[in-house]
């Protein structure tokens, strides 16, 4: 099969990008993989996630599923020939190595019945050295800077397809620049701090929240755009909320409850941060969203989420730091999920249980850490 392609000259020398159907190309190239055994010695592949992988095969479902960026492939001016304005592939066989795009190509395998629709943008390295392969392969993974969980967030806020990402970034938002409230400038929009009052990242306070309304945000947003239904989830309690479209009443039941925690733990919440409080860090953050979690119940069966309520629940929690003889600061508690799931049970050590299910156990309560940033 023949390709037409442009000629890229950089000072490592010339390679050829092109484009080649996934159908085409999936099965045809090699992915080796570099482990311990002496026979993989020359192999600068790392081995695959299967996270990411299925986390690939997903998005490929995705109406608007793209790869703008290029599969860089090493091979063979023996096995690729290369006239004037074409590349000749064989048409069996494998002809390449891979270099960088393992994981697209794995996951659109396991996607196939999407494959024809994709083209993928292609580079082809010539006659590398195994030093040159592990070269190209370490600068392109080491170089890169992930980009910051708060401007990832804060991007959702651009789309046009409701979210749980979108919503979460637009309550962040919505919280921070909020004068009269419990948060009002202490979210650090973009992970930048303006006023110096910041104590919390945006993508943290994202990340906490979408605990509470999806299992899977990711999949939530494929089915929104597909039409499919959205189904409640009794564990996610913000859950039948967001799917009503009432991110209004989230919102509304976050001020009420940190009102609430500002005003039980008035010392902590409103100290110098040289005090070393954690309440104002974010894994004091992480605790009190977990310990709401953990008192959904009783809020669900009272039928009030406002803040006189929520003063009586948070007063249990400092009464119950105060009867272990815990003081809240970085001298006894450091900055860990562990540690925020401990201090979680410290402020609810008998939670509620919830219907048709029991009472939360530490597994599940684990199974709410975020994703590291």
């Amino acid at each position: 099969m023949r390709f037409r392609y442009l000629l890229v000259t950089q000072p490592i020398g010339e390679f050829y990008l092109t484009a080649i159907p996934a159908e085409f190309l999936v099965d045809r190239v090699e992915i080796l993989s570099r482990t311990t055994k002496p026979e993989d010695k020359e192999n600068v592949q790392r081995e695959y996630s299967g996270a990411r992988l299925k986390e690939i095969s997903q998005y490929v479902e995705d109406p608007d599923a793209t790869f703008p960026t290029s599969i860089i492939i090493a091979s063979s001016s023996n096995v690729i020939k290369v006239t004037e304005d074409q590349l000749e592939v064989p048409d069996s066989g494998t002809f390449g190595e891979v270099i960088d795009g393992q994981h697209r190509l794995r996951g659109l395998q396991l996607a196939r019945g999407r494959l024809r629709d994709f083209t993928l943008p292609v580079v082809f390295m010539m006659d590398l050295e195994p030093y040159e392969r592990a070269y190209v392969f370490s600068i392109i993974n080491s170089k890169q800077t992930p980009v910051g969980k708060s401007l990832i967030y804060d991007l959702f806020g651009l789309s046009n397809v409701r979210s749980p990402q979108r919503s979460c970034h637009e309550i962040a938002r919505a919280m921070n620049s909020d004068v009269n409230g419990p948060l009002f400038r202490s979210i650090k929009m973009l992970g930048r701090k303006e006023s110096g009052t910041e104590f919390l990242t945006q993508g943290s306070f994202a990340q906490y929240l979408l605990m509470l309304i999806s299992r899977n945000p990711s999949q939530d947003l494929l089915d929104l755009k597909k039409g499919i239904p959205l189904k409640d989830d009794p564990l996610k309690p913000f859950r039948k909320y967001w799917i009503a479209n009432r991110d209004n009443v989230i919102h509304s039941v976050l001020r009420s409850y940190f009102s609430a925690v500002a005003s039980i733990f008035k010392r902590e919440w409103d100290a110098d941060p040289k005090e070393n409080f954690i309440i104002r860090r974010t894994v004091g953050f992480s605790a009190l969203m977990k310990s709401l979690y953990l008192i959904w119940p009783s809020v669900e069966k009272s039928g009030r989420a406002d803040k006189e309520f929520f003063m009586e629940m948070v007063a249990q929690f400092l009464e119950h730091a105060r009867a272990n003889g815990q003081n809240l600061t970085t001298a006894e508690f450091s900055s860990s999920e562990g540690v925020a799931n401990s201090l979680a049970r410290l402020f609810v050590p008998a939670p509620p249980n919830w219907e048709n299910h029991g009472e939360i156990t530490e597994s599940e309560l684990l199974q709410l850490d975020p994703e590291p940033s």
